[in-house]
């Protein structure tokens, strides 16, 4: 032991101040049920052996150490070094109450015997001096102790059993401990995550032959590995128990059972795995059983099972009884699944800490002790015995189920899980390939296992992708002929159009004056227009008027306006009558002398427009918007957040920031404004973390299952991000040699890359530990990313686990079962979906996507594209032609001379059409376009000349380099010598 450790003095008498409130305090509430033996006791004593051990108050491994604890006194008997380390706690004690002040050290020598009897002398002296309380798992472990039990018999001091009292005192973690039983429980997430899982996902899509015992070797010696554990102090991390590997039939569901030296077996069985790391002394425990081509019997019988754990977990609470938990779930599972009552485990959990299993507190039917707020259990549940009635073997015909999980107790609410390895159905299922090859009906969930499961292999199916793409495009087109057929009916029909009426009877129109006589009059309150026409009153709802204008010519002043009818386009097209008339327009004319009335008039309906088209923008939006539930606010100061974040798009026209925080069931987003965006865990489908590798943002996107309303505009796909660096650089700006240098600046942005990826994958890391989160975030691969253009503009499209929108990797394109062709045309998509929607059977009885299958003879048949040679040939102008064979300048005035009959047939052709004052105006142009055409042809001919000049010199140059050509006598005898 090295003398220069330094003890946690505060945590230290911490803990020793809990011990003396509990044996001090006889009227105490009984919390344990079983304090009186402690009450009863006139000291309490703590021995470590020869085999060193840690002792819970100091946090340190101590061997041949003992220590009393009197009425008011503290006696620590050890070697010189562990007395120089544990005086550090003397210099504190006096802060301190209820602990005592006096604290004494006894260096141990070759004197041992004389050395306890001047400690018992002082254990005589604590209160009555007669009972003496003890650890009885505490067993003598060599000389040391052997001396001590002698020197107690030969004083006749009784002792008594106090193990029960100080088990549950230390059930209960502080700060310190729960920080330790966390990290040991991240080395136990990522040995199975990291090295186990993946190791049983290549064993079994390559059948490879492994014994039980040699992968739980395996895995004992990755807890050293500093590729699966980096930056791990590898000197304090230990397994608390060998890893428990179990497959084929034979199960054992306990902890003493051990790995046996069977071969791993997968088809149609269940590969249970339990492993616990210990961290500092701090133990953590985690089980989980992966099914390896499951029959839907088992995944619903491993369903159950998620069930009845996550019940234990929600009903451990503070102050809980944990036999009525036990009981909960035995009365769960007499009522629904009753023939699993006597295939259920004994107990359903230890408590867990500095001991793997505590047997006193456990979730069993005997145990009467209560939970308590900081009481950390290892929960497991199994069933065993079952039988798989599509068993191919012997050893499948048996499996067993296990799960398993540290917890945290907490107050009022579901304990909090401290091992957050996934164990849905999707995360512990393996289908091997030729599972999936013959059954077509596979689930969702299970596909994604298998994609994760292949893509480390090359499969049977590689070897010719051609025909394996070939079986993929025609189960692409049953599939997609099925999905579109069924909804012919909904494609076909019409939306149906929104009649707004403005009066339900006569009754309720106003009665003014103007109305009777025939003037113009607008009913704000049911947003109608009155218009005299062949002197009837007739009333218009404001939204058949498509605009209206006002304008003064002369003396007089004219009210236009313009209607929506069924020829034209608008919102009222589609309900048409053929024997109603419809009015197009209407005009009023009145004396310029009179303007008020008309100037209030198309006030008035202009302000009733923007009312009316504000509404009916607020009810679309409100449509097909699902009313969310509540969002509960995790109230805790800890609460997990990422600050300074925009989101897209935008709340309002200004890009502002604001903080992104997790709650029980939501996100909630809050601007710099105080406006706030709560997007529900259930109502996201699928949440992406890209990080800023290659980026200049760092974001974290999810797309919705609804809609919700950001600003004014529905929206689907929500994005929070930050900036890593200046988005755009000022190139002109002047730089002094006072600024900081460019590599202090690139340095500077690096350190901003990791900080901030750090705290994104910290914010993630927490989101997922969240109980009610059942969010999986997915990473893009970038390597597998290309340049396309999904919509208006060229960007980079990457792939993710499970959205893919096209790959340029086509081999891993055919182990994840996508259908892909390529191509040199590009085509019309928004013709090709509109004549698929349009007659989908028709569609498919012309071969579905077929059509994209182009070989290098054949000639690619879209539907719904037009022919790119027909469409040349229409637009074909023989001008271009006759300029395209000409010379520079003749081209030039075969078009300036075309460009001015081109003017001159289009004023012949419309001046039967036109006033004289739009031919002036056409005229105007046309004289301007002529004359900046002549400046441009200047500018275009000095160009040529300067070209022209260039090439002669650059002509000339070569020229004196190169060799004169040969004569002609020269060239004739080199012709006769090549016929020869």
């Amino acid at each position: 032991m090295s003398s220069n450790i330094s003890i946690d003095t505060t945590c230290c008498l911490q803990r020793i101040q809990k011990l003396y409130s509990l044996w001090r305090n006889s009227g105490h509430e009984d919390e344990t049920g079983c304090n009186d033996p402690l009450h009863s006791v006139d000291a309490i004593i703590f021995v470590r052996g020869e085999k060193e051990d840690n002792l819970w108050f100091f946090g340190y491994e101590w061997h041949n150490t003992l220590i009393v604890f009197c009425q008011d006194s503290i006696i620590i008997y050890a070697s010189s070094k562990t007395i120089s380390c544990l005086k550090q706690i003397a210099t504190e004690q006096n802060k301190k109450d209820n602990v005592p002040q006096k604290f004494q050290f006894y260096i141990r020598t070759d004197h041992v015997e004389t050395d306890f009897i001047d400690i018992i002398k002082q254990i005589k002296q604590s209160y009555n001096g007669q009972s003496l309380g003890i650890l009885s798992k505490d067993k003598a472990r060599g000389a040391f102790d052997e001396q001590w039990q002698n020197s107690l018999k030969q004083h006749r001091i009784s002792t008594v059993d106090i193990d029960t009292s100080i088990i549950y005192l230390l059930a209960r973690k502080d700060d310190k401990e729960l920080a330790l039983i966390r990290r040991a429980c991240n080395i136990t997430n990522k040995l199975y995550v990291k090295y186990f899982k993946n190791q049983i996902l290549q064993a079994a899509s390559l059948e490879k032959k492994i014994r039980h015992s040699k992968l739980s070797a395996e895995l004992e010696a990755a807890l050293v590995d500093e590729k699966i554990l980096p930056k791990a102090d590898f000197n304090n991390v230990q397994m608390c128990y060998p890893a428990i590997i179990q497959s084929g039939g034979n199960y054992e569901l306990t902890f003493t059972a051990t790995s046996n030296k069977n071969l791993l077996h997968y088809d149609g069985s269940s590969i249970i795995c339990a492993l616990g790391a210990r961290y500092k002394f701090y133990c953590s425990n985690l089980v989980r059983t992966l099914l390896v081509n499951p029959c839907e019997e088992m995944r619903n019988m491993y369903q159950y099972l998620v069930e009845c754990e996550e019940l234990i977990i929600r009903e451990l609470k503070h102050n809980v009884q944990l036999c009525d938990v036990y009981k909960l779930v035995r009365q769960k599972i007499e009522n629904e699944r009753p023939e699993l009552i006597n295939k259920v485990t004994k107990n359903f959990g230890t408590l867990i800490g500095i001991t793997f299993q505590e047997p006193s507190i456990s979730i069993t039917k005997k145990c009467m002790m209560k939970a308590k707020k900081g009481m950390t259990f290892q929960v497991n549940i199994g069933f065993s015995d079952l039988k798989n009635p599509n068993g191919k073997d012997k050893q499948s015909e048996t499996y067993a189920l296990f799960i398993g999980d540290t917890v945290l107790v907490n107050e009022n609410e579901p304990c909090t899980l401290q091992t957050i390895s996934k164990k849905e159905i999707s995360h512990i299922t393996i289908i091997s390939n030729t599972d999936i090859s013959e059954s077509d009906d596979v689930d969702e969930t299970l596909s994604i296992a298998l994609r994760r499961a292949t893509t480390t292999i090359e499969a049977n199916r590689s070897t010719d992708p051609k025909e394996y793409q070939k079986c993929l495009l025609h189960k692409l087109n049953e599939r997609a002929q099925i999905r579109l057929t069924s909804k012919t009916d909904k494609i076909s029909s019409k939306k149906i159009q929104k009649v707004n009426h403005s009066y339900q009877s006569e009754k309720q129109l106003p009665h003014d004056s103007d109305i009777q006589d025939l003037k113009l009059y607008v009913d704000k309150q049911y947003e109608t227009v009155i218009l005299p026409i062949y002197g009837i009153s007739t009333p218009f709802h404001i939204s058949m008027i498509k605009n209206v204008s006002l304008t003064i010519e002369g003396e007089f002043i004219y009210l236009r306006l313009n209607l929506f009818y069924p020829v034209g386009i608008g919102k009222q097209t589609d309900m048409t009558t053929k024997q109603n008339i419809y009015i197009k327009e209407l005009t009023y004319r009145t004396l310029n002398e009179t303007r008020n009335n008309l100037s209030s008039i198309h006030k008035s309906i202009l302000e009733i427009q923007k009312k009316y088209k504000d509404h009916e923008q607020k009810q679309k939006q409100s449509e097909n918007i699902v009313k969310q539930a509540s969002i509960i606010l995790n109230l805790s100061r800890t609460n997990h957040k990422l600050k300074d974040l925009y989101i897209r798009p935008t709340m309002i026209n200004k890009k502002t920031s604001g903080t992104l925080e997790v709650h029980q069931n939501a996100f909630r987003y809050t601007s710099i404004r105080g406006d706030k965006i709560d997007i529900l865990y259930s109502n996201i489908v699928h949440a992406f973390y890209q990080s800023c590798d290659n980026e200049m943002i760092i974001l974290i996107h999810f797309h919705l299952k609804d809609a919700i309303v950001i600003g004014k505009r529905k929206e689907i796909d929500v994005q929070f991000y930050t900036e890593v660096g200046e988005l755009t650089i000022d190139l002109g700006k002047h730089r002094n040699i006072h600024e900081i240098d460019d590599i202090l600046i690139e340095q500077a942005e690096r350190d901003l890359r990791k900080r901030l990826q750090i705290a994104f994958q910290s914010f993630i890391d927490k989101v997922i530990q969240q109980k009610n989160s059942p969010l999986k975030f997915q990473k893009p691969i970038r390597s597998l990313g290309f340049h396309g253009v999904p919509y208006r503009s060229m960007v980079l499209i990457i792939p993710t686990t499970t959205c893919v929108v096209q790959l340029t990797e086509w081999k891993w394109l055919t182990s994840c079962e996508i259908c892909y062709t390529e191509g040199p045309k590009s085509l019309n998509w928004k013709n090709i979906m509109t004549t698929i929607i349009n007659d989908p059977n028709g569609f498919f009885a012309m071969g579905g996507w077929k059509f994209l299958e182009m070989n290098n003879d054949d000639e690619l048949q879209v539907p719904g594209d037009v022919n790119e040679s027909d469409a040349e040939e229409e637009d074909h102008d023989p001008h271009e032609d006759e300029g395209s064979q000409s010379e520079y300048s003749d081209e030039d005035e075969d078009e300036e001379n075309s460009e001015e009959d081109e003017i001159d047939s289009d004023i012949s052709d419309e001046e039967s059409g036109k006033s004289w004052s739009e031919l002036e105006e056409e005229a105007k142009r046309a004289d301007e376009e002529i004359s900046n055409y002549d400046l441009n042809r200047d500018e275009r001919s000095n160009k040529t000349d300067a070209i022209s000049r260039a090439s002669n010199i650059q002509s000339a140059s070569i020229s004196k380099k190169r060799p004169a050509p040969p004569s002609s006598s020269t060239t004739k005898n080199i012709n006769a010598k090549k016929r020869k």
